[in-house]
C-alpha cells in the first residue's frame, strides 16, 4: 500500500517539474532500507525492529516527496536569462 502511494506521488511531483530529482526519494528510501534491514538482519536484530527502521525510510520519503508536491521547481535565473539573449539576440552585419 505504500509502494502505491510512493509511486503516485513520484508521478505527481514529475509532473509539478521536479522530473529526474523526483526518483531521488524513492531511490534513496529504497537502497538505504535495503542496506540498514540486511545490516540489522546481520547483527540479530528483531523483525519489529526492522520494520520500524523500514517504515521510518518509507515516511521520510512520503514527507519529501509531498513537500516536491506542494513546492513546484523553479527554473533558475540564469536559464532564464540565456534563453532571453538567445530571443532577442540580433545578428546585424
Amino acid at each position: 500500500m505504500v509502494l502505491i502511494a510512493e509511486i503516485c506521488l513520484t508521478i505527481a511531483a514529475w509532473q509539478r517539474g521536479w522530473k529526474g530529482w523526483a526518483l531521488l526519494p524513492p531511490a534513496i528510501a529504497f537502497g538505504g532500507g535495503y542496506l540498514i534491514g540486511s545490516i540489522m538482519f546481520a547483527i540479530g536484530a528483531s523483525e519489529e525492529s526492522i520494520f520500524a527502521m523500514g517504515l521510518m525510510f518509507d515516511l521520510i520519503c512520503i514527507g519529501a516527496l509531498i513537500a516536491m508536491i506542494v513546492k513546484p521547481r523553479k527554473k533558475s535565473q540564469y536559464l532564464e536569462s540565456e534563453q532571453v539573449k538567445e530571443v532577442t539576440a540580433i545578428d546585424v552585419r
